[in-house]
């Protein structure tokens, strides 16, 4: 069973394949079986790709991360390991949409994971905008929650931000937000924790202010991420392009099966 005389290998073979929509269904197939990769292949590997960055970048940090939480003490739970698994659950929850509808081609669920593909993008679209236009007040608003955190250092319950704090200040060789003089009004007394001592040894916080690291953590830090702008920027420029294609591709299936169905009719 075919169309011309010539069976089509894509087809299964019955009367409800004879004619123009059999021949409308197998030239949709080998086009998008040729030499470029099948439309659902793309739309299945593109999210499993997503995927898996995001699952294999949040265990890593979590692993790494050990006892650490995070340093803002207004969203306890925000960290980056936590932000990166509700990241990757989101989008594997996508992902499943979209290769399920792949593989049956069915247009409701092809359509559904455009629709969510698409309202992700924009979000994060819009995210990116309002964080570089309201730059200045994140700054601000950043630095005193940052502060407000101090206070918390040490307390019972507390130990991840303790750890953070403390890694922190020795490899980045900074001490406090702003200054030094931040841990003032933590300790009540001229005094910072012991990781902001140029040598570490017990009890250095209590020394002098010349044996203490002078650098505000959060200028270096911001600094630090400075340096690594292209890095960061070119990870959201393969995201970003891996959503193009995955919506791309999507609505490609999509429009296919609706003319398919629509000669089948």
């Amino acid at each position: 069973m075919g169309w011309g005389g010539v069976p089509c290998p894509l087809l299964p073979a019955g009367p409800s394949w004879e004619g123009p929509q059999a021949l409308l269904r197998c030239s949709s197939i080998w086009v998008s079986q040729g030499p470029f990769p099948p439309y659902s292949e793309a739309v299945i590997f593109l999210p499993k790709c997503f995927k898996s960055c995001l699952h294999r970048s949040s265990f890593t940090i979590t692993a790494t991360q050990g006892n650490f939480a995070t340093l803002s003490s207004s969203f306890p739970s925000l960290s980056a390991a936590n932000l990166l698994i509700v990241t990757g659950a989101f989008v594997m929850a996508i992902g499943f949409v979209g290769c399920i509808g792949a593989i049956k081609e069915n247009k409701c669920l092809l359509l559904t994971f455009f629709v969510a593909l698409l309202l992700v993008f924009l979000l994060e679209a819009c995210i990116t905008i309002l964080f570089f236009a309201y730059t200045d007040k994140i700054d601000r608003y950043a630095q005193r929650d940052l502060k407000k955190g101090l206070h918390l250092y040490g307390t019972p319950g507390n130990v991840g931000l303790t750890n953070a704090w403390s890694i922190i200040q020795t490899d980045f060789r900074c001490c406090g937000v702003s200054n030094y003089t931040d841990w003032f009004e933590v300790y009540n007394a001229t005094r910072v924790p012991d990781s902001c001592c140029l040598e570490f040894s017990e009890s250095c916080g209590l020394h002098a202010p010349g044996t203490w690291w002078k650098a505000p953590c959060y200028e270096t830090v911001k600094m630090w991420l400075q340096e690594n702008l292209l890095a960061v920027g070119v990870f959201g420029l393969c995201t970003a392009l891996v959503q193009i294609l995955g919506l791309t591709f999507a609505m490609t299936m999509y429009c296919q099966v609706v003319r398919a169905d629509a000669y089948c009719a």
